[in-house]
């Protein structure tokens, strides 16, 4: 198991759960070990900008 050094979240590493999501934030960090390494980025909606109703076409 290794805890996100920003997040606080606990990410469990294992032979059968090799990939996780992991937040952007502790990805920097934990891509330091030689134990880790990014397979692939995937962009998830963020809930706060959907929550504000911000889409990115509205005036400002």
């Amino acid at each position: 198991m290794v805890r996100g050094p920003v997040t606080g979240r606990d990410y469990r590493f294992s032979g059968l759960e090799r990939l996780q999501l992991v937040d952007p934030r502790d990805a920097l960090v934990l891509m330091r070990s030689p134990l880790l390494r990014i397979e692939g980025v995937v962009e998830l909606p963020m809930a706060a900008e959907e929550a504000s109703g911000n889409r990115g076409g509205g005036d400002a």
